[in-house]
C-alpha cells in the first residue's frame, strides 16, 4: 500500500511541475504600451496593441471588458480625481 501511494504522489507531481512549465499567452490587456510623445503643454501617449496605434477610447473600451482591469481601470480613476482635489 505504500509503495503505491507514493507512485501515485511520484506521479502527481510529475504532472503538475509539466503543468507549471506550460507556456500561457498574455491577456488582451496585457500587450498595451503607451508611449510618450511631446514637451511641456504638449505632452500625451500614443497607445499600441500588438503594435498597432489605438485611441484612447479603444483602450478603455478594452480595458473595461476585462473584469480585473475594469476594477483597476476605475480604482485608479477615483485615486486621480481625489488626488486632484486633495
Amino acid at each position: 500500500m505504500k509503495k503505491q501511494l507514493f507512485l501515485l504522489f511520484i506521479l502527481a507531481s510529475a504532472q503538475s511541475f509539466i503543468y507549471a512549465q506550460d507556456v500561457k499567452k498574455p491577456q488582451p490587456d496585457s500587450l498595451i504600451k503607451a508611449i510618450p510623445f511631446g514637451y511641456g503643454l504638449h505632452a500625451g501617449y500614443l497607445y499600441t496593441v500588438g503594435d498597432k496605434l489605438q485611441t484612447p477610447f479603444q483602450i478603455r473600451a478594452r480595458l473595461l471588458s476585462y473584469a480585473p482591469s475594469a476594477t483597476e481601470f476605475t480604482r485608479a480613476k477615483k485615486d486621480i480625481t481625489w488626488g486632484f482635489i486633495l
